[in-house]
């Protein structure tokens, strides 16, 4: 689950001011097959590490992060998953460090991210995960520094759904 913070992560602003990012998203995976699945939904980030990828179709799902955790919700299962980040980094730090590079490769724990820009906003993330399916993710309507309700990173999970921790 780690994946996911690491791409926010991977959205380095070229050292423009950051508070809030909020975007839609198209993630297309596709597997050593050739099999492709894509995922549509919105991001909303903040430069305190916590972020929320709430995904809309095929499938309805929302990933809470912040420093430590990460809290996968599936309503169409009625679960939810939490589990603990062994390591992040300083967003805020991250994002200054971009400089104004048109593209940036980040590796961690293996996995090489290229994440590009367009008209100095964070455009693509692109990896292979370790099934070694292909993944690219397509960031649009990008918005930064708009204010983001503080809730909006507060899980909200009903009380009968199925709690697994890994």
């Amino acid at each position: 689950m780690r994946i996911f913070w690491l791409l926010f992560l991977g959205l380095a602003l070229h050292g423009a001011p950051f508070e809030t990012l909020s975007s839609t998203f198209k993630q297309t995976v596709t597997s050593p097959e050739g099999t492709t699945i894509t995922y549509h939904g919105t991001l909303h980030a903040n430069a305190h590490n916590q972020a929320l990828w709430s995904y809309t179709r095929p499938i309805e799902k929302q990933i809470y992060f912040d420093d430590t955790s990460v809290l996968i919700v599936e309503p169409d299962l009625e679960q939810a998953i939490s589990t603990s980040l062994q390591s992040t980094h300083n967003l805020a730090l991250f994002l200054q460090e971009a400089g104004a590079q048109e593209k940036r490769i980040i590796e961690h724990e293996g996995v090489v991210y290229t994440v590009t820009f367009k008209d100095a906003l964070p455009h693509t993330v692109t990896y292979t995960d370790a099934l070694e399916n292909k993944v690219v993710i397509a960031l649009f309507d990008v918005v930064l520094n708009q204010p983001l309700p503080l809730d909006i990173f507060l899980p909200s999970v009903p009380a009968h759904y199925d709690r697994i921790r890994q």
